[in-house]
């Protein structure tokens, strides 16, 4: 928990940009227990912005719960929410909307890289599968499943996969394949990138 206080919970960078739109660096999706609390903060404090970032280029994911409540305020009705993780076959849906959220409608960007992995790729493939946001950079890490572990001896254990998990969007995920950029453009430049392409659209 001490760890996570002093790490600000991974949160890198909370502004607001020109033209009002807002923007979160987000290195990780660590326990809500512990950062949900401020993470919420972080969001909410760009409530009134006219378009968001995510910038996930350097997150390398964490708890699928932490990853839900990230997107749950930008939903204005509970919407299916695919998690590879889950340890049931039931289909799991947002806790949308969320009281006091003003995101709803707000449009979404997100910074991806190779190094963006696991449950930033969850955030990523959600959204973009929803048509809830738009995905600028490089194709990501393509990490997904997890089984449960299984000890063998001493030295050696085994993660096997022990459900078979519903994807309400399409037979495959982003295992080894990694989420694949609606705008394809070097990490590097994925920001600027998206700042134009938010601010075109709010212009028209």
């Amino acid at each position: 928990r001490q760890a996570l206080l002093r790490q600000n919970c991974f949160i890198g960078k909370v502004a607001t940009l020109p033209h009002n739109i807002g923007y979160l660096q987000l290195d990780a999706f660590p326990d809500p227990a512990v950062c949900g609390q401020p993470i919420t903060a972080a969001l909410f404090s760009l409530n009134s912005a006219s378009a968001i970032i995510f910038d996930l280029r350097n997150n390398r994911g964490g708890l699928p719960d932490m990853v839900a409540d990230l997107a749950a305020p930008l939903f204005d009705h509970p919407v299916p929410w695919y998690n590879p993780r889950a340890t049931t076959s039931d289909p799991s849906w947002t806790t949308s909307p969320v009281p006091g959220s003003r995101l709803a409608q707000t449009p979404v960007y997100i910074l991806t890289s190779p190094v963006t992995f696991s449950g930033a790729e969850q955030f990523t493939y959600n959204l973009k599968m929803l048509h809830r946001a738009i995905v600028v950079g490089e194709t990501t890490g393509g990490a997904a499943h997890a089984g449960t572990f299984h000890r063998i001896d001493d030295h050696y254990g085994m993660g096997i996969p022990e459900t078979r998990i519903v994807n309400p969007y399409a037979s495959h995920d982003w295992s080894a394949v990694g989420v694949t950029p609606d705008v394809q453009v070097q990490a590097t430049d994925a920001l600027a990138t998206a700042e134009k392409l938010a601010a075109a659209k709010l212009h028209r």
